[in-house]
């Protein structure tokens, strides 16, 4: 990759307003009280200024102040209109597409946001793996079925303890697979991460997710998350081995991109 581009949440809300984009920079602005007055939008912006100055982004020749560089950066991050969102725990990637064809890859970790520049040469399966955090070995237990459960069951598993969901997977009335997606979700803290497929909405520059898989990874395989027929009270927690895991959501954002 390219230079790297780090802004903290506020840089970034303020880049954007500096570049015209007042809707983005809201969506994302922290510290809206500092928007009230404006004596306290001016003390804002330069508090912004001071750290943005030491690191190189701000210029006062220009009539956004910010370099050649940062501007086109968020320009470019402003106009995307198709975007893949990979949460895992608390980071978030965005890999997004720019209207020249290239790709901006955004990572945010602890309140700072990194953007570069995707090498010309990527492929998107690779970025997958490293996201998914992709195991060498995989497990295939070609007995092992989808786990079937209702909406109530389902949302049990994050609001218990990990000492009631520990006793449970301890119990030897439920199955193999059963215990060992127990064990994963508390390695994972209850929480399953996602991966999503964005477009923006031109009209109100708002980002609409259009589609969205939930999956956990586990020690051994992967679980994903079917609400195919949730309509019925009915989701499906399903395995599958890494290496199927990552071809099949190659696939997906593939058609989406």
């Amino acid at each position: 990759m390219d230079r790297q581009i780090l802004l903290t949440t506020d840089e970034l809300a303020v880049a954007f307003l500096l570049c015209g984009y007042e809707a983005l920079s809201n969506q994302i602005l922290l510290n809206e009280e500092m928007l009230q007055s404006e004596e306290m939008f001016d003390y804002f912006v330069r508090s912004i200024e001071d750290s943005m100055n030491l690191k190189g982004y701000w210029n006062d020749g220009r009539d956004t102040l910010l370099v050649e560089g940062v501007e086109e950066i968020i320009r470019l991050l402003a106009l995307s209109q198709k975007k893949i969102r990979f949460v895992t725990g608390t980071k978030v990637n965005f890999l997004h597409k720019l209207i020249n064809e290239k790709y901006l890859l955004q990572v945010i970790e602890n309140g700072v946001h990194t953007l570069a520049y995707v090498d010309a040469d990527f492929k998107l399966e690779e970025l997958v793996k490293r996201i998914v955090k992709i195991k060498e070995t995989d497990i295939k237990h070609n007995s092992w079925q989808p786990l079937l459960f209702n909406s109530e069951t389902f949302d049990e598993f994050h609001s218990q303890s990990p000492k009631e969901l520990h006793k449970l997977s301890t119990n030897e009335a439920i199955g193999p697979e059963l215990k060992c997606f127990i064990k994963d979700l508390i390695d994972n803290n209850q929480e399953f991460d996602n991966v999503s497929c964005m477009v923006m909405d031109t009209n109100s520059d708002v980002m609409q997710v259009v589609d969205v898989l939930f999956y956990l990874s586990g020690r051994n395989n992967v679980w994903y998350v079917d609400y195919e027929q949730v309509e019925e009270d009915k989701i499906f927690i399903v395995p599958e081995t890494y290496k199927k895991f990552i071809d099949d959501i190659n696939k997906w954002l593939a058609v989406f991109f």
